[in-house]
């Protein structure tokens, strides 16, 4: 296993794939029935991880100094994975670190990951060898005082993409939007704003894509972003998106496209021909 930052851990790499190629966390084999926090009853229910919007959050309680809690993610079909994703937490506003676990029985449990305060409450993408473990865990400590939250929680197999991306991209994060009404007096005087809302844009464009690998790996993630679920009743449309892994490990954002991806054949060669395919993304601030 190869550390590449406190966010994101990358294993291997084979061919053209390096440690800065994008990572897409759609596929998830979660359901609602697969989350638990237990030895505390959490203030608002575990359950509501699973859901994909962020508004909607899993708070545990509010128990200072009393080791750890645990939202506990049962992979019942024992499919292989090897990321899990985590939407809109309070770790490093609450100063709580956080570790992943897994476990074959849900009582004897190893570390996967170190535990780590993130530096920030930005979205989290954790990459580890390929595993078909029953059940899996984020271990948060308990020291601050001050409930942990969790909007939205993806376990399942990445995407990796064929191209790394840098001209011409314009980086998630660096690219704030908003949508805010500025107001002016008759006189011309500058009399305020209202900001209405705050996210990130961005757009991803992927071309010499081969035809299998557009076949096999980006299709199953339009119709994801389409609303068709990986499995029945696991969480639809988002995703977490790492744009070069490795120089930017901390540039993880959490969002979903409103465009319908098209993939175009663009020129044909011995290898079967290549393709093209992109899309806008919004993500949340």
């Amino acid at each position: 296993m190869i550390y590449i930052s406190n966010n994101i851990f990358l294993t291997s790499f084979s061919g053209d794939v390096t440690a800065d190629n994008p990572i897409i966390g759609y596929n998830s084999v979660l359901r609602p029935q697969d989350f638990t926090a237990p030895a505390y009853t959490p203030i608002r229910s575990a359950a509501n991880a699973w859901t994909p919007d962020t508004a909607t959050v899993f708070e545990g309680a509010s128990l200072p100094g009393t080791g750890s809690q645990y939202l506990v993610l049962h992979n019942s079909t024992l499919a292989v994975v090897d990321y899990i994703g985590i939407a809109r937490h309070n770790f490093f506003s609450t100063g709580r670190a956080y570790k992943i676990q897994e476990s074959s029985d849900g009582v004897n449990w190893t570390d996967i990951t170190a535990a780590k305060i993130p530096p920030n409450d930005g979205s989290i993408l954790e990459y580890f060898d390929a595993r078909s473990t029953q059940y899996f865990r984020i271990d948060l400590d308990d020291l601050s005082g001050r409930a942990p939250i969790i909007g939205h929680v993806k376990l399942g197999k990445a995407l990796i993409l064929q191209r790394r991306i840098y001209a011409g991209h314009s980086p998630t994060l660096l690219s704030s939007m908003v949508k805010k009404t500025t107001y002016g007096s008759e006189s011309g005087q500058y009399l305020g704003q209202v900001v209405h809302r705050a996210y990130h844009k961005t757009s991803l464009e992927q071309e010499n894509n081969s035809p299998a690998f557009v076949r096999e790996n980006i299709v199953p993630f339009i119709n994801h972003v389409n609303g068709h679920a990986v499995v029945e009743d696991t969480a639809v449309s988002t995703f977490f998106f790492a744009w070069r892994p490795s120089t930017y490990p901390q540039e993880i954002v959490y969002g979903w496209t409103n465009d319908n991806i098209q993939p175009q054949n663009t020129a044909g060669d011995g290898l079967g021909g290549r393709m093209s395919w992109g899309m806008s993304i919004e993500a949340i601030a």
